[in-house]
């Protein structure tokens, strides 16, 4: 078993992973975006030991499988753009508050925070879920893709109203933000969320709440494109779906094909 230490980890900045020495940390400013964030130290490495085994990838970040069962996703970002520290910081702020405000929302909870101003690389070691609605969906049986996509018809909406019910408005919710664990779904990425508890005014918050409800729809429809475009329902599939999804069009094409291979034998 291969572990990764973050010090001597070296590679291409296109491979999002990082180049330097953590032996010096400078301390991180006291605002309201840092609540258990620590400095990268030995826990990082001695308690998670996080291994070299890579799960995903993108969007800046890398998630690892940890020793004990846990998954790190370290981000990397640049050491002279304070927005995307403050990004990684908003992200645990908030799921930091909702983990204490409203326990049983359904959220993938951060159990450790570690931050590295020199480098720009921020951790977070979280739950392991098994995929986003978008990759679960596709890989399910076709017989359970239409029965997966009715369950979120009800269960997408009811869990982002139990999340505004907590003051929190997502802000950026699309299929690679919601996961799905066991039998339920989870949200993930805070980073652009805010809300009453964050200094939001009543405006903005109906602002946020319409933006969030109308994505919701929109990730509903995408999913129920997909589907209909696979399973031979309709013949075209709107590029600016493929992009927003970030699905390649040549694999939903194979398993178009599969899908037609499959009823004509």
């Amino acid at each position: 078993m291969f572990l990764i230490n973050l010090k001597e980890m070296s590679v291409e900045d296109e491979k999002h992973k990082i180049d330097g020495d953590i032996q010096t940390i400078t301390t991180i400013p006291s605002t309201q975006y840092v609540s258990g964030v620590r400095e990268i130290d030995e826990r990082c490495y001695t308690k998670w030991r996080i291994e070299s085994t890579e799960i995903a990838r993108g969007y800046g970040a890398v998630i690892y499988q940890t020793s004990g069962g846990k998954v790190a996703r370290v981000t990397q970002f640049n050491v002279d753009e304070q927005q995307e520290k403050k990004k990684f910081l908003r992200d645990v702020h908030v799921r930091s508050y909702l983990q204490t405000a409203c326990p049983d929302l359904s959220i993938t909870k951060v159990d450790d925070a570690f931050i590295c101003n020199d480098l720009g690389v921020g951790v977070t070691i979280t739950d392991r879920c098994e995929n986003n609605i978008m990759e679960y969906m596709l890989n399910l049986r076709r017989c359970k893709q239409m029965l997966f996509l009715e369950f979120l018809k009800t269960a997408l909406p009811t869990l982002v109203k139990q999340m505004h019910g907590c003051g929190v408005f997502h802000r950026d919710l699309h299929p690679g933000n919601v996961l799905v664990k066991g039998n339920r779904i989870v949200l993930t990425d805070f980073e652009e969320a805010s809300g009453e508890a964050f200094g939001a005014t009543d405006r903005l918050q109906s602002a946020y709440f319409a933006n969030d409800m109308t994505s919701v729809v929109t990730i509903l429809e995408e999913l129920r494109a997909i589907l209909d475009y696979i399973s031979g329902r309709t013949t075209k599939i709107d590029p600016l779906i493929l992009e927003e999804s970030g699905v390649d069009y040549e694999r939903l094409t194979n398993l178009r094909e599969k899908n037609a291979t499959t009823r004509a034998a």
